[in-house]
């Protein structure tokens, strides 16, 4: 830490001697000729690259390029003649450690440039001249790791840490006495790991790891490492929107007496923050006071923020602008948006430009703004540039990277922002066309989902999906959530309309409190109340998701599948009232697709052999196996519970069961033959960071990856709670579920649950949809509603779900001799008549 010390004394003395002499530019011009010899290539044998007086310049020109930008002159090229002075001093022997102690930081300072691969270079450079004993290692290490976030290779950073960390430990086990360095390590490798987690949406992970960061920075006293840990938790709790924590956040912050100790564009960086939640919270909250456009003026008037947080503040604040009715101010702001693009925060050409679209979308705002006004200004200039945006994003979504862990989610909302309004133009310019050009867009975007991308599932027309995918006796309704309204595509097989609901945050707090009521009503000791509120919030949910003119239009559908949970975020739609005291889920056959694509890829993935068998696999208790499973009631699975399931199962069956249920077990199945494998096991958190859910088994836990390797029947069931579970990212199609691993197993159809259930409640709706299913050869989601209808239980059943192509029929033949049989006995009756006929004629 001592040159960072040195570092700090130098710049405040030296901004005090500027201060003093009023000549801030003179101090900067002296400190770059003093070094400018050693930081030219053909000049560094020249100057001393140790000694007292260079590290201290050292460290004022660093301080300076973070400080003062604007004194930094044209014609200096920092990174190259860094890199030459690092090369020449490790030739001549010289000490590296002032260099490495400020490489890494630059990390920080240079974000808003677009050198990305240079300086990436540098540090994998530096990473081979330096021992593994070099107590600057972990930084090189972080440094690398913080380069792949910022290109979007999560992977390649989750493992750079790693080893950052595991060269922290073998720093801490060699004592070499650098307790100041290994800790900072330490909090940047927390911090690193909990802006990964931000990004991918893992929130779980990236709570954890902040705080972590938090506590070693108190253990540090580290006033400005504490700054950084603020923004991060700031971030956080943009990310997790919730505006309420970010406030908390910043006032506890501003309450630390740390809080004077920082650097004047930290603390605009916590404001930056405080302004987007307030932007937010305002939106959400039409009659809270206006305090968000001043908090973002006030940050962009003080010009301390690098570019893309700069560009943060003018989008935000234009958009309030224009939410507000100020157009004209909020073209003022675009204006200095577009005169602003030197750079946005992301790495190089790996994602998209960022700054162009977001200001494409809001002249697409303001045109809309305008026209809805009166002012009668055409749209189909700014649907081109829209169109062209979108078009560029499709070329940049494809370029990415396929993830287990499925795409950031930088890159799911902003897919997300981008279609609504390409949507609203679209339906604006087009007219009556307008819905199914629309939804040809919207089906382009759900084919870059993870799951889309997996499987190979293409986006198709309009045309194709009414004439493809549409159950025959009903239709289609998919949800595109926006800030500013929801749309919802409501297809059948002759036309496509379009419907507005109301903006995300309205529909997500109604939303979350279902869930979170839900969670408490399948409870044991979950009273009357709990129940009664459940169908309180089901009640108002279903008035924002299915108005009156939409409910109208729905009305004569028999069969629903639903289109865009995760975008829209979980919703038991049987759950919902419907008319007349019925559900949604009593009334029509409800089912669910991840996306457009995908369903198109199901329907036209070839069909299995004829299938006549069904194989149960039931774990053990999992009761006492363990500290892990000690919370787990049981889940007994015996004779009584093999009735409830399979009695009324035309089809052969086989059950697999106790210490016999394993994932070895699993792994033989040979799906040649079934129609189904159903699954009954606990629902369990795995270790894994980017794919959580698991189901738990007598030898270990099935995870997704272990799912996606799995050879599986066209119908596969799961009793088990939260199933259908897993690392949300708003507007991606659920790879990293389950759900995604089981369709990319083979599976056509999955039967499961994403909320707790009772477990024998659930048996009793299976044991109904195998009834429907192999005796009556409905659909499954027909099948799963004609034992709804059945069961006297109010909540279980409307929480199992049918996901995947589960409209058509998996059995025909059932239904064929069931015909057969009918068909024989009316022959029979009317030889019998016929007969009895001639018997009674009278011979003349």
């Amino acid at each position: 830490m001592r040159v960072f010390a040195r570092t700090l004394v130098a710049l405040c003395i030296a901004l005090g001697l500027g201060a003093a002499r009023q000549d801030p530019e003179g101090l900067a011009r002296n400190a770059f000729d003093a070094l400018l010899p050693a930081f030219e290539h053909g000049e560094a044998s020249r100057s001393p690259l140790s000694g007292e007086r260079l590290e201290e310049l050292y460290g004022l020109l660093l301080a300076l390029r973070a400080e003062r930008p604007d004194l930094w002159p044209d014609d200096v090229d920092f990174l190259g003649t860094l890199d030459a002075v690092h090369a020449r001093a490790h030739a001549d022997g010289h000490d590296l450690a002032p260099y490495a102690a400020t490489d890494w930081s630059l990390s920080l300072w240079f974000e808003s440039d677009e050198r990305y691969g240079e300086i990436q270079s540098l540090f994998e450079r530096n990473l081979l001249r330096y021992p593994p004993t070099e107590p600057h290692r972990p930084l090189f290490l972080y440094s690398l790791g913080h380069y792949e976030r910022l290109c979007g290779r999560w992977e390649a950073a989750l493992d750079l840490l790693d080893d950052a960390e595991a060269s922290v430990e073998e720093l801490t086990d060699d004592a070499l006495g650098a307790e100041d360095l290994v800790n900072l390590a330490r909090v940047m490798i927390e911090l690193e790991r909990g802006a990964v987690g931000i990004e991918l949406g893992l929130f779980e992970e990236a709570i954890p790891a902040v705080e972590r960061a938090r506590e070693l920075t108190l253990e540090l006293e580290d006033p400005g490492m504490w700054g950084d840990v603020v923004v991060e938790e700031l971030n956080l709790a943009l990310a997790l929107d919730d505006f309420e924590r970010l406030a908390a956040t910043y006032e506890r912050a501003r309450a630390n007496p740390w809080y004077a100790e920082q650097r004047e564009a930290q603390r605009d960086r916590w404001e930056l923050r405080r302004g987007l939640g307030r932007a937010e919270l305002e939106r959400a909250r039409p009659e809270a006071a206006w305090e968000a456009r001043a908090i973002l003026e006030e940050v962009l008037v003080a010009d301390r923020l690098i570019d893309f947080e700069a560009h943060l503040a003018r989008l935000w604040l234009a958009d309030l602008l224009i939410e507000r009715g100020a157009i004209d101010e909020a073209e003022v702001h675009l204006g200095r948006m577009a005169d602003s693009r030197t750079g946005t925060g992301w790495c190089g050409d790996d994602l998209p430009d960022r700054l162009e679209i977001d200001r494409v979308v809001l002249e697409a705002r303001i045109a809309l703004a305008r026209a809805s006004g009166g002012r009668g200004e055409t749209l189909e200039a700014n649907l081109e540039r829209m169109e062209a945006a979108f078009e560029s994003l499709l070329t940049r979504w494809r370029a990415t990277e396929i993830r287990d862990q499925g795409l950031a989610v930088q890159h799911t909302r902003h897919r997300l922002q981008v279609t609504e309004w390409l949507v609203a133009l679209t339906a604006a310019v087009h007219g009556e066309r307008g819905p199914a050009l629309a939804l040809d867009q919207v089906v382009r975007a759900q084919a870059q989902g993870s799951l889309a991308r997996a499987l190979g599932a293409r986006a198709a027309s309009e045309g194709e999906v009414r004439r493809e995918l549409t159950p025959a006796r009903g239709g289609l309704l998919l949800f595109l959530p926006g800030a500013t309204r929801t749309f919802a595509f409501a297809s059948t097989a002759t036309e496509t309309r379009l419907f507005e609901l109301p903006p995300i945050y309205r529909l997500d707090s109604r939303r979350r409190a279902l869930s979170r009521t839900i969670g408490q009503a399948v409870q044991p000791n979950a009273d009357a109340s709990t129940r009664a509120r459940v169908d309180e919030l089901a009640r108002e949910l279903a008035n924002d998701l299915l108005p009156e003119e939409l409910r109208l239009h729905l009305d004569d559908w028999e069969e629903l599948v639903i289109v865009g949970v995760d975008s829209l975020g979980y919703v038991p739609f049987e759950l919902l009232p419907w008319k007349s005291g019925q559900r949604l889920g009593d009334a029509k056959a409800v089912s669910y697709l991840p996306s457009i694509p995908v369903g198109l890829w199901l329907a036209r993935r070839p069909s299995p052999p004829d299938a006549r068998e069904v194989t149960v696999v039931a774990a053990p208790d999992a009761t006492g196996r363990g500290v892990r499973t000690q919370h787990l009631t049981a889940l007994p699975f015996g004779a009584a519970e093999e009735r409830l399931l399979l009695l009324e199962c035309e089809l052969p069956t086989r059950v697999v069961s106790g210490e016999a249920a394993t994932l070895q077990e699993l792994g033989a199945f040979d799906p040649t033959g079934h129609v189904a494998l159903h699954l009954v096991a606990h629902g369990v958190r795995t270790d894994s960071a980017h794919r959580p859910p698991g189901l738990l088994f007598a030898d270990g836990t099935l995870t997704p990856d272990a799912a996606q390797k799995l050879a599986v029947p066209p119908v596969v069931a799961v009793t088990a709670c939260g199933a259908w579970k897993g690392a949300w990212r708003r507007g991606d199609d659920g790879r990293d579920h389950l759900a995604g691993s089981l369709l990319l197993a083979g599976a056509r159809t999955l039967i499961l649950s994403h909320a707790p259930i009772d477990y024998r409640s659930s048996l009793r709706t299976m044991g109904g949809f195998y009834r429907g299913l192999t005796r009556e050869g409905r659909s499954p989601a027909s099948a799963l509603m004609m034992a709804r209808r059945a069961s006297d239980d109010d909540l279980t059943p409307y929480l199992v779900h049918a996901v995947g192509l589960a409209s058509e029929p998996i059995l025909e033949a059932p239904r064929r001799r069931t015909s057969v049989l009918v068909w024989a006995v009316v022959i029979l009756v009317a030889c019998a008549v016929v007969l009895l006929a001639f018997r009674r004629r009278k011979p003349l």
